[in-house]
């Protein structure tokens, strides 16, 4: 169990679904505890991340101040329009990137597929890692909105020191 997402948040029907049969061993678990934790920091910056987490109560922040950068929200600052996806999806998007990166089958809303016919190729890790870096840089933009949302308002957060997050692309040989 992670600090705000379980392995069960990514067997729902969606975008952040990771299917798993007899060609796949998720991972889930692993990517969650390795890198959950790290993603969250790199968002508030360590310390604002510290008292996030203290405030969760069945993985859902209690204090209003956590829970507007938590949940999804569209709000408009300085003339621009921004939108957070909240901050759960935002962290499905990561963790699914890192465990289907590297992936070397199919993923289809059926489940996982090799390509077996004499005719076809097994598709490359490269059209996986295509398709994880869409649900990454989905969570990249509802980090970013999370982060202008914070800097509008240094006086309710002003422990935060947030990283950036760089975009994900594949390689064009």
């Amino acid at each position: 169990m992670g600090v705000i997402i379980n392995e069960t948040d990514f067997e729902e029907e969606g975008f952040y679904r990771i299917p798993s049969d007899q060609y796949s061993e998720s991972g889930l678990t692993e990517a969650i505890t390795l890198h959950e934790e790290a993603y969250l920091s790199c968002l508030l910056g360590v310390e604002l991340y510290q008292l996030f987490k203290d405030d969760l109560s069945g993985q859902v922040p209690q204090d209003p101040i956590y829970e507007d950068i938590f949940n999804p929200f569209i709000t408009e600052i300085d003339d621009q329009v921004i939108q957070s996806e909240g901050m759960k999806n935002m962290v499905k998007g990561f963790i699914y990137w890192e465990v289907m990166k590297d992936r070397s089958y199919v993923t289809k809303e059926s489940g996982n597929h090799t390509m077996d016919n004499e005719n076809a190729q097994n598709l490359s890790s490269y059209n996986n890692a295509m398709v994880s870096e869409k649900r990454f840089n989905r969570g990249r933009r509802s980090a970013m909105a999370i982060q202008q949302f914070i800097c509008e308002y240094p006086e309710v957060y002003p422990t935060y020191n947030g990283k950036e997050f760089i975009i994900k692309y594949s390689a064009i040989l």
